[in-house]
């Protein structure tokens, strides 16, 4: 007997719907080992509690394989995102005053070269106590003012300066209210025109408890 023969004795021909069902069959399992979609997760959830209304606290969860990105974030250079941000430096009060006073030695420097046409090759500001700026501006005098100096026309000089700072006080007390956020309350300045040193003083409204 041949094989095909004996094949056929023993299994009889299929029906014509099934052999349809099974042509179908391969277009069929592919959609079923995708991963599951949006509405399919919630159906599995809502399935679930219905089921398991005592156990079912937590959503199911899908595993996936993780991508290169989020595993780059989590390994990047063998530490996680919450030991990378306590590494982090953190600027305290002292470091924020120096700043503050930097901004406003660079600012003291500016207007002079504005209000005079020279800025001054030395300058510094500090605090002296809680509400009180020092602005510190050195070698600040034109060569005129100068020579007026070498003329001993001292006194001069002085009335000159003054006129024109507190002319200017607005722009002073102005930038420095800006940069501090605090209210001047009061504004004083000199010059000592044999050493060419001058001095901007302001006095700051104290800063209110709470």
């Amino acid at each position: 007997m041949r094989p095909a023969a004996f094949f056929c004795a023993w299994f009889p021909p299929l029906p014509l719907p099934l052999l349809r069902l099974l042509r179908l069959l391969p277009l069929l399992l592919p959609p079923l080992l995708e991963e599951p979609g949006e509405f399919e997760m919630a159906a599995a959830r809502d399935s679930a509690r219905r089921r398991y209304p005592d156990r079912c606290t937590k959503p199911p969860v899908w595993f996936s394989r993780p991508s290169s990105s989020r595993a780059a974030l989590t390994q990047k250079d063998g530490k996680s995102k919450d030991q990378m941000k306590e590494t982090q430096p953190r600027i305290g009060h002292a470091d924020r005053q120096g700043l503050e006073l930097q901004e406003l030695t660079n600012a003291m420097v500016r207007l002079y070269k504005e209000l005079f046409g020279r800025g001054p090759t030395k300058a510094r500001t500090n605090y002296a106590g809680p509400d009180t700026l020092v602005a510190t501006i050195e070698n600040s005098l034109t060569a005129a003012e100068r020579n007026m100096v070498g003329m001993g026309e001292d006194q001069r000089v002085r009335e000159i300066r003054m006129f024109f700072q507190h002319a200017s006080e607005s722009e002073f007390s102005g930038t420095v209210e800006e940069i501090t956020g605090r209210k001047v309350r009061a504004f004083v300045s000199g010059v000592d025109t044999a050493k060419d040193v001058s001095t901007e003083v302001f006095y700051l409204e104290p800063l209110t408890s709470g």
